[in-house]
């Protein structure tokens, strides 16, 4: 049994008590919240995604044939656009008194009135009409925003006539109209998930340092109670109970600041909308069970750091030196790398359900294996430090390096992973940038040049606001499936095809693929052909003017005076749809996900290493006392983060653009990698420069390092 006293000596009987339980309370604190963070924001993408899954209906399709009288109610889900901002929009054509089937209104709209969420209407009061209101017609009421997906969410059900809704195929029966599975909320949950390891992992690393710095801080306190007669059992209990304290209190902190920083982080936009802030609730009962799982965690972690630290009585307490770093480290990040390979489809080497398992827990492994590889390349590189160095600084850390690689590395662990993830978040953005900046290159349709298939009895609009030229194809557009339509050599030129065998009067039909292509990678792709096919279906081509307010005036005057069959819109605005929309919009998360990693690392450098200085004071307060000028220690701290961060930051680098590749062809075979960024670099330099200032705050540290306290046994 302990006695309270016992307990109280142990844990308050020095004067660096308060700022060593502070960091740990920080630490677990700061961990509680970001997990808490991450796991509601997972668990909201899939609550949001069912409650709004009625804006993707699907349903029964009904023939042209059964609706031309009238009788039956149809909806057709769309997708319109505002200066880049996807707009979900249903027409419908109800016959009076048809029961309402979508939730969120309280009747369906009559014709040429809609509804809209309540972000929508205010966007529509704001703006001019001819930019976007005129388009839906008179608002009847708004959405109730409890349907939707997040307060920001801009979607519309538009009551239509018969006649307008007629020409559409693929109209679906409004009796039969379900939310459809959203495809791309898997992905968003993978991808989410994905980021949330990344996260994760310093966040632990940090938990992790901040106790061992209480273990360290606490070395010569535990042994003068080993020197007074206590079992390392009941040692190991002091730091455990100690721990436990102070990470039950952190921890209550952490849900504090979850539910204080929830509204702020429920403003990143994910899958096209924000969250509510109660969409990130994780609820009590997860709440207790993730906080209990962090104080038992740091709490074993502390118990047998202080158990296997070889703590003996005053003036036996010696660094023990640590087992040798083995080949097999290198092991987990070869594994990870091939579960992410497995995991890709075109490979087929695994079923369906089992992709998701593989490509988060092939990342995990990555992670691990970063951490678990480093010691080991540390412990090549003091060798060669060892044969290389002149002086004396080099010859103590070559030392230093092979008696202890694990610790030596663990002090620089978090910078190595903040590289490895700012890594792995800029090359998945650079392979969102290679679709997502539509290219404008010759024989390509201009990147803001509105494209609609208009039905055969529409009237064409030659005088378009906004539109500084109308080009119209005839033939061939049916539906939106259909062949492509013909324009003459001279409308060819206006569009950017560059063909000296063109001839002005003549016709040529465009491949479908080029007029459609997102990414500009496709040319327009001409074929002579001898008859005009007036009369048919057209597609209609509207270059519009440079202005953002140009182009939206053209699109609502082509939504309102034309029985469209496909809406009018623009392939860099096509290209935001499916996964390109998903990785841009994670890309800012990941970017601001990378900044916080950086401060992270750098609260664990700085730790790590105050930690390492408190464990060897005796070493550095000898030296001191033998004539070892001061900055020969002063390298020495330096080399020491220096050597291990030389060793794997060049790794890291490397295994995060590779495992980027790898879940970019996990996600789509159409995404690659490209060269870093500005911004990339910008990160490292700022990773760069928080290791600096800490090194230099190190070197403070290390200068109270002669103190006769340290050396008063030797």
């Amino acid at each position: 049994m302990m006695s309270p006293d016992f307990i109280r000596l142990a844990i308050l009987g020095n004067k660096s008590a308060l700022g060593r339980l502070s960091a740990i309370f920080a630490g677990i604190a700061l961990g509680t919240a970001m997990i808490l963070l991450l796991v509601g924001a997972y668990e909201g993408l899939s609550t949001r995604e069912i409650r709004s899954a009625w804006i993707k209906p699907v349903g029964e399709t009904v023939p042209r044939e059964s609706i031309a009288g009238g009788a039956t109610a149809v909806l057709d889900g769309l997708q319109d656009w505002y200066r880049g901002s996807a707009i979900a929009r249903i027409d419908v054509y109800t016959p009076h008194g048809t029961p309402v089937t979508l939730p969120g209104i309280p009747a369906w709209p009559a014709a040429e009135t809609f509804y809209a969420s309540p972000a929508l209407a205010r966007l529509i009061a704001e703006v001019p009409p001819d930019l976007l209101g005129d388009r839906f017609g008179t608002l009847a009421g708004t959405i109730d925003p409890e349907t939707l997906k997040g307060p920001d969410v801009l979607a519309v059900i538009v009551g239509q006539p018969l006649e307008r809704m007629l020409p559409r195929g693929g109209l679906i029966a409004a009796a039969t109209a379900k939310g459809g599975a959203d495809t791309e909320s898997i992905a968003y949950r993978v991808v989410a998930a994905i980021g949330a390891i990344g996260m994760l992992s310093p966040v632990l690393l940090f938990v992790v340092i901040a106790t061992r710095l209480g273990a360290a801080s606490r070395r010569e306190t535990f042994s003068a109670l080993r020197l007074i007669g206590a079992t390392p059992r009941q040692v190991s209990l002091v730091a455990g109970a100690e721990t436990l304290a102070v990470s039950t209190a952190g921890a209550v902190a952490g849900i504090a600041l979850a539910a204080l920083f929830r509204p702020l982080a429920a403003l990143f936009p994910i899958n096209g909308a924000a969250f509510f802030p109660t969409d990130l609730d994780v609820g009590p009962v997860p709440t207790l069970l993730i906080a209990a799982g962090i104080v038992a965690a740091a709490t074993l972690v502390s118990a047998l750091a202080i158990r296997f630290s070889g703590i003996g009585p005053l003036g036996a307490s010696r660094s023990m030196a640590e087992r040798p770093a083995r080949w097999w480290r290198i092991l987990p990040l070869l594994a990870g790398l091939g579960m992410i390979l497995a995991a890709n489809p075109q490979l087929e080497l695994v079923p369906g359900i089992l992709i998701g398992v593989l490509l988060l827990g092939g990342f995990a492994m990555v992670t691990a294996g970063i951490v678990l590889i480093g010691p080991w390349l540390t412990a090549w590189l003091g060798r060669l430090v060892a044969v290389t160095a002149s002086g004396p600084a080099g010859i103590i850390v070559a030392n230093r390096i092979a008696q202890a690689p694990v610790a030596t590395f663990r002090a620089v662990s978090g910078l190595v992973i903040a590289v490895f993830m700012v890594t792995v978040f800029s090359a998945a953005s650079s392979g969102v940038a290679s679709r997502t900046n539509v290219a404008e290159l010759p024989n390509r349709l201009p990147a803001n040049a509105l494209v609609a298939a208009i039905a055969a009895n529409s009237p064409v609009p030659i005088d378009v606001p906004g539109a500084r030229e109308i080009i119209v194809g005839y033939g061939g557009v049916a539906s939106a499936t259909a062949q492509a339509p013909i324009f003459t050599g001279a409308e060819l030129r206006k569009l950017g095809v560059i063909d000296a065998a063109l001839d002005d009067a003549g016709r040529y039909r465009v491949r479908l693929e080029g007029l459609r292509d997102v990414t500009g990678t496709v040319p327009l792709g001409v074929t002579p052909v001898d008859t005009a096919q007036t009369g048919a279906p057209v597609t209609l081509v509207a270059l519009a003017a440079d202005t953002g307010e140009a182009l939206e005036r053209a699109r609502t005057a082509l939504e309102a005076g034309t029985d469209w069959i496909t809406i009018p819109a623009t392939r860099a605005e096509l290209n935001l749809l499916g996964v390109n929309r998903i990785l841009k919009e994670l890309a800012v998360v990941a970017y601001t996900g990378a900044f916080i990693t950086i401060i992270i690392a750098g609260c664990s450098l700085s730790l790590a290493t105050l930690g390492s200085i408190i464990d060897r004071k005796r070493i550095f307060g000898l030296m001191r006392l033998m004539g070892t000028p001061q900055p020969t220690l002063d390298r020495v701290v330096f080399l020491e983060a220096a050597v291990p961060l030389s060793a794997v930051l060049a790794l890291s680098a490397v295994a995060g653009y590779l495992t980027a590749w790898l879940i970019l062809r996990v996600i789509t075979d159409s995404l690659t990698v490209g060269a870093p960024d500005l911004l990339y670099f910008a990160f490292l330099a700022l990773g760069l420069a928080v290791a600096l200032a800490i090194l230099q705050l190190a070197r403070r540290a290390v200068r109270g390092g002669d103190g006769d306290l340290a050396t008063r046994f030797d």
